[in-house]
């Protein structure tokens, strides 16, 4: 087929759902024909051809425990007028020690070391998010000494956490 037979042939098709899509000035798609639903700036076009609102995350006030202290609670308003739905929480060297500087932060768990916990657990309630602190302190990756764990010194580390709600 030369190109003026298949030119001549495509725009015979163009337009009609069952073949192609008709092109806008600029030789675009348009979105009204990707899929259904609106199409805004604030949306995206899912797998099932459906235009969704994008989602968003509202942050909550954060709580910090200065310095890591053993057994104990602290707690802070959240301010997101609803149950979060999400938490993260991380561990922040205030003095260096093992190999960690000033301000590095570590996602961190929980250990038990023998029935003692060393770490922290954070609590999402309607109005606060709490951070309870075991009776040991956490033990991070010795950075001088890849692959050993060491127990932080609790008044060179805090621990901060956040929790979040989706929509």
């Amino acid at each position: 087929m030369r190109d003026s037979e298949f030119a001549s042939t495509l725009s015979h098709y163009v337009g009609q759902a069952q073949y192609a899509a008709s092109l806008d000035p600029a030789g675009m798609v348009p979105t009204g024909q990707l899929g259904t639903g609106v199409t805004t700036t604030a949306t995206f076009l899912r797998g099932d051809r459906t235009w969704s609102a994008v989602g968003t995350v509202r942050v909550g006030a954060r709580v910090t425990m200065t310095p890591y202290t053993v057994s104990s609670l602290a707690t802070v308003s959240h301010g997101l007028t609803v149950t979060p739905t999400n938490s993260w929480s991380y561990l922040q060297c205030s003095i260096s020690e093992h190999g960690y500087s000033v301000g590095e932060r570590v996602d961190h768990g929980n250990i038990d070391n023998n029935g003692v916990l060393t770490g922290w657990v954070v609590v999402q309630g309607a109005t606060l998010t709490a951070i309870y602190t075991g009776s040991g302190t956490p033990y991070v990756v010795n950075k001088n000494a890849l692959g050993a764990m060491v127990q932080v010194t609790a008044a060179n580390w805090m621990v901060s956490a956040v929790s979040t709600v989706e929509g």
